[in-house]
């Protein structure tokens, strides 16, 4: 009989782990399990009555570097035809270079300058190629979406792996894992329960944390140390104008609102979005249409020794041998790219080997 994984999240990073793991040469049977009702995690897109879309989340992708061109490869193999700010929101001065930001941090450690590095460069990596990944570079394409929102990105990997019998809950909150005996693990469900042999968690590492059973504390204290904060995502719509407007607010500014008592209401949201578009945009009269849409901890914050809570988490699990593999946002990278680059290599570790990519 074989292997059985269960992966923890749908969001990209959980899907695409899953579209990893059946790819292998000898996959196993895959069970991904979903908290909410919908799949896609933050990625988000809603079609407005005049047919314009919304993003309530990410509203672009970077095909630049060698995920940039993985996740066009990713693309393509999906058969979804590509159209073609700042990723991370919260206090400057309390992140970590090394862990938000790994090209500067190399750079300066083999140079000793971040300038000098950056100017030699670190050598080429060998990139994916597609004709899509040829358009884009031909074109010199900053960002990529996808004609009906990069919501279709989770829908179309939804559609590939149910059609492959990977095994989907939605809707099924995770109350707690445990090990048995035999090594394997328990997760239940509430009312119900399912056996794993292999465990790929992309849900937030403080979520991750609660659901751990007791033997593996070390490594729930580690995690629960990983932090989040909230961002709000605001669409405009202006009489005549081609385009929605995408304000996003939050990160540390939300934070200190929520300390200070302020109800972060749509109201007051859609307000300071206003505001902000009217100053910067010279756009003063009131949108034809709006979207208020709060993420709730949506951005892990990668904190002063990010990295060493990383290596820590990471010593636990191989010196306990726990059938755990770590993915997602919460730990070396949180735009896009990095997410879907999370969740393949998450299913490199458990096959052991590179999948058919």
């Amino acid at each position: 009989m074989g292997r059985t994984v269960i992966v923890l999240g749908g969001g990209i990073s959980g899907l695409v782990a899953s579209y990893h793991l059946i790819r292998g040469p000898c996959p196993p049977k895959v069970i991904l399990v979903e908290g909410s009702k919908r799949l896609g995690g933050w990625i988000r897109s809603v079609r407005g009555s005049d047919g314009a879309i919304f993003e309530l989340g990410p509203r672009g992708i970077r095909p630049a570097g060698v995920l940039g061109a993985r996740t066009l490869l990713l693309v393509a193999s999906l058969a979804i035809d590509s159209l073609c700010r700042g990723v991370f929101a919260g206090n400057s001065r309390e992140l970590s270079v090394r862990s938000c930001f790994p090209s500067l941090f190399q750079a300066e450690q083999t140079h000793r300058s971040i300038l000098l590095g950056l100017l030699l460069g670190a050598g080429r990596s060998a990139q994916p190629d597609s004709s899509l990944i040829r358009q884009a570079r031909a074109e010199r394409w900053s960002q990529w979406s996808l004609r009906g929102g990069l919501e279709m990105l989770p829908q179309a990997l939804h559609d590939h792996l149910t059609s492959k019998g990977v095994t989907i809950f939605r809707g099924q909150p995770v109350c707690g894992l445990s090990l048995q005996p035999e090594g394997r693990w328990k997760v239940s469900l509430g009312d119900s329960s399912l056996q794993a042999d292999h465990i790929i968690s992309a849900i937030p590492a403080a979520e991750l944390s609660k659901l751990l059973p007791a033997e593996a504390a070390p490594l729930a204290h580690v995690l629960s140390t990983i932090t989040a904060v909230s961002v709000a995502v605001v669409n405009l719509q202006y009489q005549g104008a081609h385009l929605p407007v995408q304000v996003m607010l939050g990160g540390y500014w939300l934070q200190k609102l929520e300390a200070n008592g302020h109800e972060l209401s749509p109201e007051l949201l859609q307000q300071q979005a206003q505001e902000a578009v009217a100053t910067q945009l010279g756009l003063k009269e009131p949108p034809s249409h709006c979207l208020v849409h709060l993420h709730k901890n949506c951005i892990p914050q990668y904190t002063l020794g990010h990295w060493q809570k990383l290596e820590s988490a990471m010593r636990f699990l191989t010196a306990q041998r726990l059938p755990l593999t770590l993915a997602g946002a919460s730990y070396e990278g949180v735009a896009v790219n990095d997410c879907i680059e999370s969740g393949r290599q998450a299913a490199v570790a458990v096959l052991g080997t590179e999948s058919n990519s």
